[in-house]
């Protein structure tokens, strides 16, 4: 006979990805989650700007990058223009993709099925990136964790079967 205590299969802490203000709480204490479920979500603020901004930037990469093909074609533009246009939309083509991500990391989702154990943040709190937004728990299995001396672990077998009672 030993005593020990239960907990839960797994753990995750979400932290922010992105900083800002926190614009809306999505889930509650206690409440179950599905992965990919919304918690809260921080303001978008310049983001949408910064996002719009890289779109028009890839619109004009691609229109200079298309007219330095033409031109090369037609030997009146140098392989290094025609080049230097490629690596121009590219990089806008990143830029682009980074505003995305940057617009989506406002969102924090769960990432597994579970319970909302923690959430530390309320409406109107300002998140840096890696600061806690909430912890899910997995219970589904429970683990059971007891402790063992020294002196009787040498009677236990790996895989033999065991009995555990709860108080309740």
């Amino acid at each position: 006979v030993v005593n020990g205590r239960t907990e839960a299969f797994r753990s995750v802490e979400l932290r922010a990805e992105v900083r800002g203000q926190v614009e809306e709480i999505q889930a509650e204490r206690g409440a179950g989650q599905t992965q990919g479920a919304p918690i809260a979500r921080i303001a978008v603020e310049a983001r949408k700007a910064e996002l719009e901004q890289a779109r028009a930037t890839l619109d004009l990469r691609r229109i200079e990058n298309e007219a330095a093909k033409t031109l090369s074609q037609r030997g009146f533009a140098t392989d290094v223009r025609r080049a230097e246009a490629q690596a121009q939309l590219e990089t806008a083509q990143a830029q682009l993709r980074l505003a995305e991500l940057a617009m989506e990391k406002t969102t924090v989702v769960a990432p597994i099925d579970g319970i909302l154990d923690q959430r530390p943040v309320e409406v109107g709190d300002y998140l840096d990136v890696k600061d806690p937004v909430a912890t899910i728990v997995d219970l589904d299995p429970i683990k059971i964790v007891v402790s063992v001396t020294e002196r009787n672990v040498a009677d236990l077998t790996l895989g033999a079967p065991a009995i555990a009672r709860t108080l309740t």
